[in-house]
């Protein structure tokens, strides 16, 4: 599901990936308490202790959290494969 994700919501645009990275630092610095943001396919739910990806169209599927710093990780080797 991740990879898709990235594959599909993220790609090589550059705006997806600086409001992933936005949301991240938004509810670090304890700006905002959640953030959330919409794809086509999935959407991404940013807390302070965990990342939610799930699937917009089908609520049945099995979402995947993983930790935020773990998200960061994420992002930053998908930008540097695309980048």
């Amino acid at each position: 599901m991740v990879g898709d994700f990235f594959e599909t919501e993220v790609g090589e645009n550059q705006f997806v990936l600086k409001e992933l990275l936005a949301g991240l630092e938004g509810v670090s610095l304890r700006r905002e308490q959640e953030v959330l943001v919409h794809g086509n396919i999935y959407t991404v739910t940013v807390s302070p202790t965990c990342v939610r990806i799930g699937n917009l169209h089908d609520e049945r599927a099995p979402g995947y959290e993983l930790a935020p710093e773990e998200f960061r990780v994420l992002i930053a080797l998908w930008h540097s494969h695309c980048g």
